[in-house]
Protein backbone atom coordinates (compact mmCIF):
# COMPACT_ATOMS: atom_id res chain seq x y z
CA UNK A 1 0.00 0.00 0.00
CA UNK A 2 1.06 3.44 -0.59
CA UNK A 3 2.05 5.41 2.10
CA UNK A 4 -0.22 8.36 2.47
CA UNK A 5 0.72 11.75 3.21
CA UNK A 6 -0.65 14.40 5.09
CA UNK A 7 -0.07 17.39 3.40
CA UNK A 8 -1.26 19.87 5.77
CA UNK A 9 1.08 18.50 8.25
CA UNK A 10 4.01 18.31 5.65
CA UNK A 11 3.42 22.19 4.94
CA UNK A 12 2.98 22.90 8.76
CA UNK A 13 6.01 20.74 9.59
CA UNK A 14 8.03 23.49 6.61
CA UNK A 15 6.06 26.50 8.37
CA UNK A 16 7.45 25.16 11.92
CA UNK A 17 11.53 25.47 10.35
CA UNK A 18 10.28 28.98 9.07
CA UNK A 19 9.93 29.92 12.55
CA UNK A 20 12.48 28.58 14.35
CA UNK A 21 15.34 29.60 11.92
CA UNK A 22 13.96 33.11 12.82
CA UNK A 23 13.99 32.40 15.84
CA UNK A 24 17.41 31.39 16.24
CA UNK A 25 18.83 33.34 13.22
CA UNK A 26 16.37 35.95 12.20
CA UNK A 27 14.23 36.45 9.49
CA UNK A 28 16.60 37.16 6.82
CA UNK A 29 18.43 33.50 6.98
CA UNK A 30 15.29 32.28 6.10
CA UNK A 31 16.22 30.42 2.83
CA UNK A 32 15.10 27.34 0.83
CA UNK A 33 18.10 25.64 1.52
CA UNK A 34 17.89 26.41 5.19
CA UNK A 35 14.55 25.97 5.73
CA UNK A 36 14.86 22.09 4.11
CA UNK A 37 17.87 21.30 6.23
CA UNK A 38 15.96 22.42 9.01
CA UNK A 39 12.93 20.47 8.28
CA UNK A 40 14.73 17.18 6.94
CA UNK A 41 13.14 17.59 3.79
CA UNK A 42 14.41 17.81 0.26
CA UNK A 43 14.09 20.71 -2.14
CA UNK A 44 11.51 18.90 -4.55
CA UNK A 45 9.36 18.21 -1.14
CA UNK A 46 9.09 22.10 -0.33
CA UNK A 47 8.72 22.84 -3.90
CA UNK A 48 5.70 20.51 -4.45
CA UNK A 49 3.84 22.85 -1.76
CA UNK A 50 5.70 26.10 -1.83
CA UNK A 51 6.24 28.37 -5.46
CA UNK A 52 9.26 29.95 -3.73
CA UNK A 53 10.58 31.54 0.15
CA UNK A 54 7.93 34.79 -0.21
CA UNK A 55 5.10 31.98 -0.49
CA UNK A 56 6.43 30.18 1.99
CA UNK A 57 6.98 32.80 4.48
CA UNK A 58 3.69 33.80 3.90
CA UNK A 59 2.17 30.76 4.47
CA UNK A 60 4.18 30.72 8.02
CA UNK A 61 3.05 34.01 9.16
CA UNK A 62 -0.89 32.64 8.05
CA UNK A 63 -0.78 29.87 10.06
CA UNK A 64 0.89 32.10 12.83
CA UNK A 65 -1.97 34.19 12.59
CA UNK A 66 -4.66 31.48 12.41
CA UNK A 67 -3.36 29.86 15.45
CA UNK A 68 -3.48 32.59 17.64
CA UNK A 69 -6.80 33.51 16.72
CA UNK A 70 -8.35 30.34 17.83
CA UNK A 71 -6.78 30.39 20.63
CA UNK A 72 -8.42 33.44 21.31
CA UNK A 73 -11.89 32.37 20.47
CA UNK A 74 -11.26 29.33 22.91
CA UNK A 75 -10.09 31.85 25.67
CA UNK A 76 -13.28 34.24 24.71
CA UNK A 77 -15.62 31.18 25.08
CA UNK A 78 -13.88 28.94 27.96
CA UNK A 79 -14.02 32.16 30.28
CA UNK A 80 -16.33 34.77 31.09
CA UNK A 81 -16.27 39.22 31.30
CA UNK A 82 -12.50 40.31 32.24
CA UNK A 83 -11.37 36.43 32.90
CA UNK A 84 -11.38 36.39 29.14
CA UNK A 85 -10.01 40.21 28.65
CA UNK A 86 -7.32 38.97 30.98
CA UNK A 87 -6.68 35.52 29.35
CA UNK A 88 -6.26 37.01 25.98
CA UNK A 89 -3.93 39.33 27.28
CA UNK A 90 -1.83 37.27 28.67
CA UNK A 91 -1.69 34.61 26.31
CA UNK A 92 0.29 36.68 23.70
CA UNK A 93 2.85 37.55 26.06
CA UNK A 94 6.76 36.52 26.22
CA UNK A 95 6.79 35.22 29.82
CA UNK A 96 8.63 31.73 28.94
CA UNK A 97 10.66 30.35 26.17
CA UNK A 98 7.43 29.08 24.14
CA UNK A 99 5.82 32.81 24.19
CA UNK A 100 9.01 34.60 23.68
CA UNK A 101 10.04 31.84 20.61
CA UNK A 102 6.43 33.20 19.55
CA UNK A 103 6.53 36.38 20.00
CA UNK A 104 10.01 37.19 18.45
CA UNK A 105 8.49 35.39 15.52
CA UNK A 106 5.37 37.29 14.97
CA UNK A 107 7.24 40.53 15.10
CA UNK A 108 9.55 39.44 12.58
CA UNK A 109 6.73 38.75 10.06
CA UNK A 110 5.25 42.37 11.31
CA UNK A 111 8.38 44.00 10.07
CA UNK A 112 7.74 42.57 7.07
CA UNK A 113 3.89 44.62 6.75
CA UNK A 114 4.81 48.24 5.86
CA UNK A 115 7.23 47.16 2.77
CA UNK A 116 5.18 44.49 1.36
CA UNK A 117 1.13 44.95 0.52
CA UNK A 118 0.30 40.89 0.88
CA UNK A 119 1.66 41.00 4.49
CA UNK A 120 0.42 44.41 5.01
CA UNK A 121 -3.17 43.13 3.96
CA UNK A 122 -2.77 39.69 6.20
CA UNK A 123 -1.79 42.14 9.06
CA UNK A 124 -5.41 44.37 8.78
CA UNK A 125 -7.28 41.35 8.19
CA UNK A 126 -5.90 39.14 11.28
CA UNK A 127 -6.49 42.50 13.87
CA UNK A 128 -9.63 42.80 12.66
CA UNK A 129 -10.43 39.37 13.32
CA UNK A 130 -9.02 39.73 16.76
CA UNK A 131 -10.74 42.77 17.29
CA UNK A 132 -13.99 41.20 16.82
CA UNK A 133 -13.41 38.84 19.20
CA UNK A 134 -12.45 41.09 21.96
CA UNK A 135 -15.79 43.72 20.86
CA UNK A 136 -17.71 40.21 21.38
CA UNK A 137 -16.18 39.65 25.11
CA UNK A 138 -17.28 43.39 25.47
CA UNK A 139 -20.90 43.12 24.60
CA UNK A 140 -20.99 39.88 26.37
CA UNK A 141 -19.91 41.92 29.61
CA UNK A 142 -22.66 44.66 28.23
CA UNK A 143 -24.98 42.49 28.30
CA UNK A 144 -24.61 40.65 31.66
CA UNK A 145 -24.14 44.26 33.49
CA UNK A 146 -20.68 43.75 34.07
CA UNK A 147 -19.80 47.47 32.49
CA UNK A 148 -21.59 50.51 31.46
CA UNK A 149 -23.51 50.23 27.93
CA UNK A 150 -21.70 54.00 27.20
CA UNK A 151 -18.37 51.72 26.24
CA UNK A 152 -17.10 52.45 23.03
CA UNK A 153 -16.37 49.49 21.96
CA UNK A 154 -14.48 50.02 18.41
CA UNK A 155 -11.89 52.49 20.79
CA UNK A 156 -11.57 50.31 23.47
CA UNK A 157 -10.54 47.05 21.28
CA UNK A 158 -8.16 49.75 19.31
CA UNK A 159 -6.63 50.58 22.89
CA UNK A 160 -6.45 46.88 24.15
CA UNK A 161 -4.40 45.68 21.54
CA UNK A 162 -1.83 48.70 21.47
CA UNK A 163 -1.49 47.57 24.92
CA UNK A 164 -1.30 44.00 24.85
CA UNK A 165 1.43 44.62 21.44
CA UNK A 166 3.24 47.18 23.58
CA UNK A 167 3.93 44.92 26.85
CA UNK A 168 4.15 41.99 25.20
CA UNK A 169 7.45 43.87 22.92
CA UNK A 170 8.57 44.87 26.16
CA UNK A 171 8.55 41.74 27.52
CA UNK A 172 10.34 40.23 24.64
CA UNK A 173 13.27 42.71 24.64
CA UNK A 174 13.66 43.34 28.49
CA UNK A 175 12.88 40.01 30.40
CA UNK A 176 14.60 40.41 33.41
CA UNK A 177 13.00 43.59 34.26
CA UNK A 178 9.24 43.17 32.42
CA UNK A 179 8.86 39.23 34.35
CA UNK A 180 6.51 37.54 34.24
CA UNK A 181 4.95 38.58 37.68
CA UNK A 182 5.24 42.13 36.20
CA UNK A 183 3.48 41.28 33.19
CA UNK A 184 0.45 40.04 35.03
CA UNK A 185 0.30 43.65 37.50
CA UNK A 186 0.18 45.81 34.37
CA UNK A 187 -2.52 43.72 32.90
CA UNK A 188 -4.56 43.62 36.36
CA UNK A 189 -3.99 47.49 36.39
CA UNK A 190 -5.14 47.95 32.99
CA UNK A 191 -8.63 45.84 33.31
CA UNK A 192 -8.84 47.58 36.44
CA UNK A 193 -8.58 50.73 35.12
CA UNK A 194 -10.91 50.32 31.88
CA UNK A 195 -13.54 48.89 34.38
CA UNK A 196 -13.13 52.48 36.40
CA UNK A 197 -14.22 54.32 32.94
CA UNK A 198 -17.18 51.73 32.42
CA UNK A 199 -17.91 50.92 35.95
CA UNK A 200 -20.70 47.81 36.29
CA UNK A 201 -24.48 48.89 36.00
CA UNK A 202 -25.32 48.98 39.80
CA UNK A 203 -29.34 48.53 39.24
CA UNK A 204 -28.60 44.50 39.62
CA UNK A 205 -29.24 42.73 36.86
CA UNK A 206 -27.92 42.94 32.82
CA UNK A 207 -27.88 46.39 31.49
CA UNK A 208 -30.78 47.44 29.16
CA UNK A 209 -29.82 47.17 25.49
CA UNK A 210 -29.10 51.14 23.99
Amino acid sequence: MPKIVDHDERRAELAGAVWRIINEHGIERVTVRNVVEEAGWSRGVLGHYFSNKDHLLLFAYQLAAEQTTERFRQLAEGNQGLAALRAIMLDVQATDEDTRTESSVWLSFLAKAPSEPVFTQEHHQRYAAWRRIVIGVYAQMVEAGEISPSIDVDLEAEAFFAFTDGLAIQALVDPVYMTGERVERLVDAYLARFVAVYPPDTRGGPAPRS
